[in-house]
């Protein structure tokens, strides 16, 4: 993971997102390793990690991004 860049870090439960980060590369990376430690042995529960757009940055967080838009 790049430091200059957003990432987002999504813990799901199936196809239910039940908790998510965005956060630079440095605090992604603890974030995806204490969930990681969360869910060790839990079944149906995954980590999932993509980096944000440039375009899904220029967004507010009171209008997220929608790429139907």
């Amino acid at each position: 993971m790049s430091q200059g860049e957003q990432w987002r870090v999504q813990l799901l439960l199936g196809d239910h997102l039940v908790e998510e980060h965005i956060g630079p590369a440095g605090l992604a990376e603890r974030y995806a390793n204490v969930i990681r430690l969360r869910i060790q042995g839990l079944p149906g529960r995954r980590l999932h990690c993509e980096r944000v757009s440039e375009h899904e940055l220029a967004y507010p967080a009171s209008r997220p991004y929608d790429p139907r838009d």
